[in-house]
C-alpha cells in the first residue's frame, strides 16, 4: 500500500511543482508567528491581563513550529530543523519531546507497551488496557478534558524531573523509548538545563516585575493549562477512539522496515515493500493510518488552531512532509486506503470526534466483568 501512496504523493509534488519541505509563506508564517510571541512576552512579564490570552495561543503555534522541526519537515538543513525543534519547549522539554514523540509515538502509535504517548496520564486516566482499573476510572470520562490542562505541566516539569532525579529512573521517556544519547552526564546537562530555563523564563523572571509572587503564580498556571488545556483539545483526541485504538500491536518483525520520516531531511519520499494486500493491510503504512483520527477536513480555523494537527493520518504517514501540504495529499492518502481496504478515519466535526474520545474513555473506564461478579 505505501509504495503506491508515496509514488503517487510524490508524482503530485513532482508534477506542481512542489518541495516537501516548508515553503516561503510558510516560513514566513513561522517567523511572524515567533515575532508575535516575543512581543506578547513583554505583556507576559509585566501583568498584562489583556495579553495574557494572546500569549497562551501564541505559546501555543510556537510550540507547532516545534512540533514540525522535530520532524525534519521545515528545511532540508539540519541545523534549522534543529533550532527549531526547540520552539515544542513552550509545551514540552525539547529533549524528551524528541525520543517521546518523533521516536516513539510514531514508530509504535498506540502499542500500550512501545508507544510512551499512552503513558502521559498514568495512573489517572486509563486509555489502555494494559493500565489496572481503578476505581475513578469509572469517572474518566467526565473528568478528562480539565485533566488535560496539565498536558503542559507534565511535559515541562514533571516527567523531565522525575526522569532526572529518581534513582534508578531508566534512562527512557515514561519508561519506554530509550534515550539514545552516550554519557549519562550529558543527558543529565541537557535534561536539568532545559528544565531550570523553562522556570526561569515562565516563573523566576516574571517575578521580577509583576506586582506580587501570587499574580506571578496565577500567569505561570493559567499559561500552563491554557497550553495543555489547547494540546489535548486538538491532539490527544486524534488516537483514543475506539476504533484508532483497537490497532493491533507492532508485530516483533514488520513485512519490510518502513522510512518512518516520510520524506527525509533531503525531501525524498521513502516507503514499505511491496507485497500481498492482505499482508499490507498490516505493514506499518496500515497500522499508522488506522491509529490516526482526522477531523474537520478543509476547515482553514481548525487547520490553524490546531497547528494542523487535525491532518493526523496524512502527517503519520509523510511525518517528513511540512503540515502545509497535508491538505493537498488528503485524497491520494485517502483514495488508497480505501482501495487496500484500509480504514480512513476522519470526523466531520470536532464535537464528533471528542465524543469518540469520550466513549473510548467510558469504555475503558467500566468496571471490568470479573471484578462485578466478585
Amino acid at each position: 500500500m505505501y509504495d503506491v501512496m508515496r509514488e503517487r504523493v510524490a508524482a503530485l509534488f513532482e508534477a506542481r511543482g512542489k518541495g516537501t519541505k516548508a515553503s516561503s509563506a510558510r516560513l514566513a508564517y513561522y517567523s511572524l508567528t515567533i515575532a508575535l510571541w516575543g512581543t506578547l512576552c513583554r505583556g507576559y512579564y509585566l501583568g498584562s491581563w489583556c495579553a495574557l490570552p494572546w500569549y497562551v495561543l501564541c505559546a501555543w503555534h510556537v510550540a507547532g513550529i516545534g512540533h514540525d522541526a522535530a520532524h525534519f519537515e521545515v528545511s532540508t538543513e539540519p541545523v534549522v530543523n534543529a533550532v527549531l525543534a526547540c520552539c515544542i519547549g513552550t509545551i514540552s522539554n525539547p529533549l524528551h519531546w524528541y525520543y517521546q514523540h518523533t521516536v516513539g509515538h510514531h514508530s509504535h502509535t498506540n502499542d500500550p507497551d512501545k508507544d510512551p504517548d499512552l503513558h502521559h496520564y498514568d495512573p489517572f486516566l486509563r486509555v489502555h488496557t494494559r493500565l489496572a482499573h481503578q476505581p475513578w476510572h469509572r469517572w474518566q470520562h467526565y473528568f478528562v478534558f480539565p485533566f488535560m490542562a496539565l498536558f503542559t505541566f507534565g511535559q515541562t516539569l514533571w516527567q523531565p524531573l522525575m526522569q532526572q532525579a529518581l534513582p534508578g529512573q531508566p534512562r527512557a521517556v515514561n519508561g519506554i523509548t530509550p534515550i539514545l544519547m552516550q554519557g549519562r552526564l550529558r543527558v543529565h546537562v541537557l535534561g536539568y538545563g532545559m528544565l531550570l530555563l523553562y522556570v526561569y523564563l515562565h516563573l523566576l523572571l516574571p517575578l521580577a516585575f509583576h506586582p506580587s509572587l501570587l499574580s506571578a503564580a496565577a500567569f505561570f498556571s493559567i499559561f500552563l493549562g491554557g497550553t495543555g488545556g489547547a494540546f489535548g483539545l486538538a491532539s490527544a483526541i486524534n488516537h483514543l477512539t475506539p476504533a484508532s485504538a483497537a490497532v493491533e500491536p507492532t508485530p516483533q518483525r514488520l513485512p519490510s522496515s518502513p522510512n518512518t520520516n516520510g520524506a527525509g531531511a533531503g525531501g525524498r519520499l521513502g516507503g514499505i515493500g511491496g507485497g500481498s494486500r492482505q499482508l499490507q493491510q498490516h505493514s506499518w503504512a496500515a497500522r499508522q493510518a488506522v491509529s490516526s483520527n482526522n477531523f474537520c477536513l478543509g476547515s482553514p480555523l481548525a487547520f490553524w488552531l490546531s497547528n494542523a494537527l487535525n491532518y493526523q493520518v496524512e502527517h503519520h504517514l509523510f511525518p517528513g512532509i511540512n503540515h502545509e501540504h497535508l491538505p493537498m495529499i488528503s485524497p491520494i492518502v485517502r483514495a488508497t486506503c480505501t482501495e487496500f481496504g484500509v480504514p480512513y478515519n476522519a470526523f466531520a466535526s470536532w464535537t464528533a470526534i471528542a465524543d469518540e474520545f469520550r466513549q473510548h474513555l467510558r469504555n475503558l473506564g467500566d468496571v471490568p466483568q470479573h471484578a462485578k461478579l466478585e
